[in-house]
Protein backbone atom coordinates (compact mmCIF):
# COMPACT_ATOMS: atom_id res chain seq x y z
CA UNK A 1 0.00 0.00 0.00
CA UNK A 2 1.24 3.38 -0.63
CA UNK A 3 1.65 6.10 2.02
CA UNK A 4 -1.37 8.14 0.21
CA UNK A 5 -3.64 5.21 0.37
CA UNK A 6 -2.96 4.71 3.97
CA UNK A 7 -3.22 8.40 5.03
CA UNK A 8 -6.41 9.09 3.23
CA UNK A 9 -8.64 5.98 4.44
CA UNK A 10 -8.77 8.30 7.94
CA UNK A 11 -7.60 11.78 8.35
CA UNK A 12 -6.65 11.98 11.26
CA UNK A 13 -3.95 9.54 10.39
CA UNK A 14 -1.70 12.51 9.29
CA UNK A 15 -2.06 13.50 12.59
CA UNK A 16 -1.22 10.18 14.14
CA UNK A 17 2.37 9.82 11.24
CA UNK A 18 3.00 13.75 12.30
CA UNK A 19 3.75 12.99 15.80
CA UNK A 20 5.40 9.86 15.23
CA UNK A 21 8.42 11.11 12.73
CA UNK A 22 8.45 14.97 13.83
CA UNK A 23 7.44 16.00 10.88
CA UNK A 24 4.45 18.96 10.02
CA UNK A 25 1.33 17.56 9.23
CA UNK A 26 2.13 19.45 5.99
CA UNK A 27 4.86 17.65 5.14
CA UNK A 28 3.36 14.30 5.56
CA UNK A 29 0.69 15.92 3.50
CA UNK A 30 2.91 16.57 0.59
CA UNK A 31 4.48 12.81 1.05
CA UNK A 32 1.05 11.49 0.65
CA UNK A 33 0.06 14.07 -2.53
CA UNK A 34 3.36 13.05 -3.96
CA UNK A 35 4.05 16.75 -3.91
CA UNK A 36 7.38 15.88 -1.91
CA UNK A 37 9.33 12.57 -1.79
CA UNK A 38 9.84 11.09 1.19
CA UNK A 39 13.45 11.16 2.14
CA UNK A 40 15.65 7.99 1.74
CA UNK A 41 16.49 8.03 5.52
CA UNK A 42 16.53 4.67 7.31
CA UNK A 43 15.18 6.12 10.56
CA UNK A 44 12.06 8.40 9.27
CA UNK A 45 11.13 5.21 6.81
CA UNK A 46 11.22 2.78 10.00
CA UNK A 47 8.99 5.31 11.83
CA UNK A 48 6.62 5.06 8.69
CA UNK A 49 6.45 1.68 9.05
CA UNK A 50 5.52 0.83 12.20
CA UNK A 51 2.84 3.49 12.81
CA UNK A 52 1.33 1.62 9.88
CA UNK A 53 1.70 -1.84 10.89
CA UNK A 54 3.84 -2.08 8.15
CA UNK A 55 0.98 -1.36 5.56
CA UNK A 56 3.32 1.25 4.23
CA UNK A 57 6.86 -0.24 3.60
CA UNK A 58 10.22 1.71 3.13
CA UNK A 59 9.83 -0.28 -0.97
CA UNK A 60 6.73 1.67 -1.59
CA UNK A 61 7.52 4.62 -0.70
CA UNK A 62 11.37 4.83 -2.13
CA UNK A 63 11.76 1.76 -4.59
CA UNK A 64 15.03 3.77 -5.79
CA UNK A 65 16.81 3.50 -2.13
CA UNK A 66 14.98 0.10 -0.88
CA UNK A 67 13.99 -2.55 -4.11
CA UNK A 68 10.70 -4.53 -3.23
CA UNK A 69 11.92 -7.88 -1.63
CA UNK A 70 12.13 -11.04 -4.29
CA UNK A 71 9.35 -13.11 -4.72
Amino acid sequence: MNIRTWCWRDISRFERLSKATGKSISTIKAYAKGARRVPADHELLTKIEVETGFQVMRHDMRPDAYPPPAT
